[in-house]
């Protein structure tokens, strides 16, 4: 929840970084072999549409009228997606070629049975059977209310759903020290506010009917009911994501003694034991996990046992049972914005090692697909954008002189990420497991167990703040709060974000807005109650704050009428304003220019956001993600830049225009 996504010593002599032993004789154009993808897509602008009206459109709506959304995707965002899918190519044509290898590295014997084993169709069939039924058995033994307990709450490091779960976080007050945040996620649907839509619980409840008779179990319809009515229960107490992302910044903390005292049927004695009594114990939604506890107290026996059937099982129904898989893929589809259609088995096999051994995989892939890549002239432009920021900083006529001083700490000693991790606690890989050819699901298993364990083991020392959170060829750069870093990973490196040969204004436009976006994030709503060294502290007095969120109101109102939630994306949305103004400053501040420097620096901006998706999609996302959608990215942020008035000529009447007092500059 506290990490922030849009979306540096050697260490060469070691299996964490040297390349397979049959890796470096693979060339890129090998593993882009079969891509449709272009390179490099050109983005005609539209001149038939002022772009003082509307500049999503200028710039992006013949690329997206030429376009066809595959049945395989529900989106499709220009330049994410189409290095996503370059990327997926690479992936897979790689992992084709280590199916047929027999690499004597560990780490890569366990992503080719992994591998092995998501291909197996048959394989993967047989112990989706045997599992269905093991489930069954387990669940009908559950004949009293302390048995089901015993399995369903106190069983919080099992590597399958229960209603207790947790995870390791920061700690809020000592960053380099880590926190156990305990959740509960019973619902499953996208967000509270669907179960309110008739039309979408009624197929719900008819999908998970048939999910009950495909297993064989007895009176169908009765047991999606009760699944049904004990998902709507839980969603009338759980929150809202924009009041998940509120809290996840406050207090939270319970005494131990406290927590035991208000879940005493969660009987986590023997977990808590292995963590130390130093770490706090967070519960962001009381609420929530009270409802949970009650229901384990009161509710209907043959109702819990129903819903943990289900929220387990329902995982296995793929390959041996098509009807099923074929139902709920169509309920995901129609309902909550999921594509049309299935990708390739081997696109999903690869899909599933990269969620599985992103890093692991990314380690070989990025010095085949980059290996020179000229990192000092990156650095050079995020020392530009940064700077940009604290020169805003230092001509900022609202903050305290004490705030202003916070906030020029806080941007100045943010540590900077770039390109690749570099040693072993950046890569922070997997621990090495033993992957069966045969058992896709035991597998998945067996790597959740090894992380587990080693998140419950690292709570014994100091949190590594070094480590990536996601390997670098991902198609994302983030902030991180609590360690006050920003990682721009290599994936994101390409165009239309990053040119290393190309235009320096466009990559101001691309990347130059990315990194300023990021930086950005450290004095949003959210980023700014972190200081410097990431600990939790107001370092606003009672006028700084007051000021701060009369600005931000601004995007609150704006985006709410434009049917987003304005609370929801406030942060992005402040992230976005401080990145195009902190890059169009350094693109443009003290240098010489003309009006068409400052219209490609814009289309540079734009071309990055354009995209499509299905409507359901998008109404997922509306309720879901804290990013605005596209079209607002571009249009509702280009009109607060005085740059971009300028540089188009924008008049009183256009729909893009604002008045110089109503521009809003927050920092």
């Amino acid at each position: 929840m506290r990490k922030s996504w849009l979306l540096v010593v050697t260490f060469v002599a070691s299996v964490f970084t040297s390349p397979l032993s049959y890796a470096s004789r693979i060339t890129p154009s090998e593993l882009f072999e079969g891509c449709k993808v272009p390179e490099r897509r050109a983005f005609e602008l539209n001149e038939a549409i002022n772009p003082c009206d509307d500049f999503f459109g200028h710039v992006c709506s013949k690329t997206i009228s030429s376009f066809t959304l595959p049945p395989e995707r529900n989106r499709w965002v220009f330049s994410f997606t189409d290095l996503d899918e370059r990327l997926l190519s690479a992936r897979t044509n790689f992992l084709l070629k280590l199916k047929t290898a027999t690499p004597k590295e560990p780490r890569a014997r366990a992503m080719r049975d992994y591998y092995l084993a998501c291909m197996n169709e048959k394989a993967t069939a047989t112990e989706e059977k045997s599992k269905v039924e093991t489930l069954k058995a387990l669940v009908a033994g559950m004949d009293t209310r302390e048995k089901f307990i015993e399995e369903a709450a106190t069983k919080i490091t099992a590597p399958h759903f229960t209603l207790i779960g947790f995870e390791t976080d920061s700690d809020l007050n000592h960053p380099d020290h880590y926190s156990v945040e305990f959740e509960s996620g019973a619902s499953t649907l996208p967000e509270k506010t669907y179960y309110d839509k008739p039309e979408v619980v009624e197929a719900f409840q008819k999908v998970v009917g048939l999910y009950f008779k495909t297993i064989g179990m007895s009176d169908p319809e009765l047991r999606a009911k009760r699944v049904v009515e004990f998902e709507k229960a839980y969603a009338k107490v759980d929150l809202l994501p924009k009041e998940y992302r509120k809290r996840s910044s406050e207090p939270h903390y319970v005494a131990r003694a406290e927590f035991q005292k208000q879940y005493p049927l969660f009987a986590l004695d023997s977990f808590l034991k292995r963590v130390p009594e130093s770490t706090p114990l967070g519960v962001l939604a009381p609420e929530v996990l009270g409802h949970i506890h009650e229901q384990l107290k009161s509710a209907n026996l043959d109702t819990l046992k129903d819903v943990l059937l289900f929220r387990r099982g329902v995982g296995y129904l793929d390959q041996a049972y098509p009807d099923f898989f074929n139902a709920w893929f169509s309920f995901r589809h129609q309902f909550l914005g999921g594509p049309e259609k299935r990708r390739p088995l081997e696109q999903r096999c690869a899909e599933r090692i990269r969620g599985a051994f992103g890093k692991e995989l990314d380690s070989e892939l990025i010095s085949i697909l980059f290996p020179k890549f000229p990192e000092p002239k990156l650095k050079n432009l995020v020392s530009q954008v940064r700077g940009a920021i604290l020169e805003q900083l230092k001509e900022n006529q609202w903050l305290t002189k004490e705030a202003r001083s916070e906030a020029e700490k806080k941007i100045r000693s943010a540590k900077l990420y770039l390109v690749k991790p570099h040693n072993a606690r950046e890569w922070d890989f997997n621990p090495i497991g033993k992957y069966s050819t045969e058992t896709p699901y035991a597998n998945s298993e067996e790597l959740s167990k090894l992380l587990i364990e080693k998140s419950l083991n690292e709570l014994q020392g100091p949190r590594n703040r070094e480590k990536w959170e996601m390997g670098p060829l991902t198609l994302n750069a983030y902030y991180s709060p609590p360690d006050n870093h920003f990682v721009l990973l290599q994936g994101i490196l390409q165009f239309p974000f990053y040119d290393p040969k190309g235009s320096e204004i466009e990559n101001f436009g691309g990347i130059g807005m990315v990194i300023g976006h990021e930086l950005g994030h450290s004095i949003d709503d959210h980023g700014s109650q972190f200081d410097s060294t990431g600990k939790i502290r107001d370092w606003m007095k009672t006028e700084d704050h007051e000021a701060f969120k009369k600005r931000t109101e601004v995007f609150i109102t704006q985006f709410n009428g434009i049917g987003h939630d304005g609370k929801l994306t406030l942060g992005e949305n402040i992230g976005d304003h401080v990145g195009l103004r902190a890059a169009y400053r350094a693109a443009f501040h003290g240098k010489k220019s003309s009006l068409q420097d400052q219209k490609r620096f814009f289309t540079s901006f734009a071309r990055v956001w354009c995209g499509m998706m299905l409507p359901k999609t998008r109404e997922n996302l509306l309720k879901t993600d804290p990013h605005s959608l596209g079209e607002a990215r571009v249009n509702q942020q280009v009109m607060h830049i005085d740059g971009f008035q300028e540089a188009y000529g924008c008049k009183k009447g256009n729909a893009l225009y604002l008045d110089p007092e109503k521009r809003v500059k927050v920092w």
